[in-house]
């Protein structure tokens, strides 16, 4: 994203010292282009993704430590299947 921002800076400021064009309209011009391509990038990358039987995505979230204290005290009163001592 900060290179995207980078290069829409750095274009439209050598389009509006190199060019007759109007600054407006170079403006617009300097942050379309770049926001196209940084989309297309990434429309790309996310579609691979989705596609690749190998792609496995990060499910490890952070929680805050009030409601991971509540997921604990859950688990206590009602642990999981494996928890339980079997008695077979």
């Amino acid at each position: 994203m900060l290179f995207g921002i980078t290069l829409a800076v750095a274009l439209s400021a050598h389009r509006v010292n190199a060019s007759p064009m109007r600054t407006r309209f170079v403006l617009t011009l300097g942050v379309t282009i770049p926001t196209v391509i940084i989309a297309a990038i990434m429309w790309t990358q996310a579609r691979g993704q989705n596609r690749s039987p190998s792609y496995v995505a990060d499910r490890d979230h952070v929680v805050p430590p009030a409601a991971d204290a509540k997921r604990a005290s859950v688990e206590r009163e009602d642990p999981s299947p494996d928890d339980e001592d079997e008695t077979d």
